[in-house]
């Protein structure tokens, strides 16, 4: 499914030049976003929960060592570090799909509201419908 959101907002042009992810796993969407834009650029945070996740993060980085940047750990803690080193980096695309509790998604989208441009699109995948 990840590879499908991948080329339809490639063909509707939702600019994806940067990307940030929270929830890397398996890297599906990651593989995606890099082989259907030459010029993108994927910011992804995860937790690191599964045995298969760095080893195929560490095969990305190795495609994509320019373009790939991914961090290991509590996204509500990586998020503001990483935004308080990078100052620079906004992203045209945000897709949380981390840890899909409540107080991390919200946690996790007030985070990237301060990484957002006024054109940036949000994704929110497998998230229970309580208000935010």
């Amino acid at each position: 499914m990840e590879v499908v959101i991948c080329y339809y907002a490639h063909h509707i042009n939702i600019p994806t030049d940067t990307i940030c992810e929270t929830g890397f796993n398996a890297g599906r969407s990651t593989f995606g976003w890099l082989t259907i834009n030459p010029d993108a650029h994927v910011y992804a945070f995860d937790i690191g929960q599964h045995p298969y996740a760095k080893p195929l993060a560490d095969h990305l980085q190795d495609l994509y060592p320019e373009r790939f940047h991914v961090t290991w750990a509590d996204s509500t803690k990586t998020l503001p570090e990483f935004r308080r080193q990078h100052v620079h980096v906004s992203y045209d695309l945000i897709i949380i799909d981390g840890g899909h509790a409540t107080d991390i998604c919200r946690s996790d989208l007030l985070n990237f509201k301060k990484t957002a441009n006024k054109d940036s699109v949000i994704i929110l995948d497998n998230y229970p419908p309580e208000k935010f």
